[in-house]
């Protein structure tokens, strides 16, 4: 029994990520009924179908795992790439704040301007390329796993580390970094039955996702809101605290539960009737390549989408499941590659659980998530996926398989 049990939690990722797909299709469905389940369907049945022919015929399982167990990197070489980090990383967030003038979470604070705070949000990505491969690659690789790995050797910077994380994360406005930085770490203290810890870890998460609802939206601290047009709003009337954290946990669970569903939905209704179908305009190499311009539509769609914040000078991205980028290059048959595509991660995962499954899934867990509203090759790239992966296999020792799951 518990040998079926441990061999059902390696296919973790890929249950999760069909968790994440049936709230997904639980959006589409509030926006337009069934209308665009057959394409979602055929995903669906391709992503499964690939998957379960993968994990029967395991190719490459043997090598794989021989080579995760054989590869080893020197004690010095591991100890100077984490003094690196441990260094770099408060340098970096000192210099970011100085890049975008001041720390965005307190000046978001001292606004009751609805534009002027989704302009400290929208700066966070603005500054330089350098700047803004620098602050992907912290909050979604080099912080999570510094602080997991500062957890796992029971290093005494593991607090200072994760309060300067914590930090960071809660300066940005965005809830979504707080949760890249912290989720992976909780994840691994709930393995390792450090429960205690895992719930001071989930208290500051939940604390700053309220109080950075609280600063994007000045309605919830009885502000006025000044539009972009310059016409003043009538004034908000002061609510109580419990009112207030009431429509900020509303506005979370929405923004979990129905958002990147309406959105796809959305994407759905605006290809090819606003966009046409891209052709391998919308992949970067595939664009040069044709000797074509790439085209981002999670830009471009946004005017379709949110045709009045557009009208009022608001300009912002509209980030998808990964699958609907591959759809609004190739339709239908962009859904079949994305299905087979995804189906070989989901193996790579598998392998990975199958060496280590606490460590995998808890480096792994936030980019499972971040699949339902972002574009593979982003994440797995720039968005520091591959860092994180590569950060792990170069200490991959220091988390040897020590828990009984």
């Amino acid at each position: 029994m518990k040998s079926l049990f441990t061999n059902t939690l390696h296919h973790l990722s890929i249950y999760i990520y069909f968790i994440i797909f049936g709230f997904l299709c639980l959006g589409v469905f509030s926006i337009s009924n069934f209308d665009f389940f057959p394409s979602l369907f055929l995903f669906f049945s391709v992503l499964s179908v690939s998957y379960f022919l993968l994990v029967y015929y395991k190719p490459l399982m043997n090598p794989t795992l021989k080579f995760l167990t054989e590869f080893t990197i020197s004690d010095n070489v591991q100890k100077l790439v984490i003094y690196f980090l441990v260094v770099i990383t408060p340098i970096f967030i000192i210099y970011h704040w100085y890049v975008l003038g001041g720390v965005p979470t307190l000046r978001g604070f001292a606004s009751h301007n609805s534009f002027e705070i989704y302009q400290l949000r929208n700066s966070v990505t603005k500054a330089s390329p350098f700047v803004n491969y620098m602050y992907s690659f912290e909050s979604k690789a080099i912080l999570p796993f510094l602080i997991m790995y500062l957890y796992k050797t029971r290093s005494k910077l593991f607090y200072p580390m994760l309060i300067i994380g914590s930090a960071y994360g809660l300066s940005l406005v965005m809830k979504s970094i707080v949760i890249s930085i912290l989720l992976p770490v909780g994840v691994y203290c709930v393995f390792d039955r450090k429960f205690i810890t895992a719930a001071i870890i989930l208290l500051i998460t939940i604390l700053g996702l309220f109080m950075l609802t609280f600063c994007a939206n000045p309605a919830l601290r009885g502000g006025d809101t000044y539009q972009p047009n310059g016409k003043k709003t009538e004034m908000q009337q002061p609510t109580s605290v419990f009112t207030s954290a009431n429509n900020s946990f509303k506005g979370l669970k929405n923004r979990v539960i129905y958002i990147p569903g309406k959105t796809v939905a959305y994407w759905f209704l605006c290809i090819p009737k606003h966009a046409p179908f891209l052709h391998g305009d919308g992949y970067k190499p595939i664009a040069k390549l044709k000797g074509r311009p790439f085209r981002d539509y999670s830009t471009e769609l946004y005017q379709y989408i949110y045709p009045t914040w557009y009208a009022q000078g608001f300009r912002g991205t509209v980030n998808c499941a990964s699958f609907m980028y591959d759809f609004a290059n190739f339709a239908n048959w962009g859904m079949v590659m994305s299905g087979i595509i995804l189906a070989i991660l989901f193996y790579v995962m598998y392998l990975l659980n199958r060496y280590n499954l606490p460590a995998s899934t808890s480096m792994n867990v936030i980019h499972y998530l971040m699949i339902s509203s972002s574009s593979l090759t982003t994440m797995m790239f720039s968005g520091g996926w591959g860092i994180f992966l590569a950060l792990f296999l170069l200490t991959k020792d220091k988390f040897k398989e020590d828990i009984e799951v």
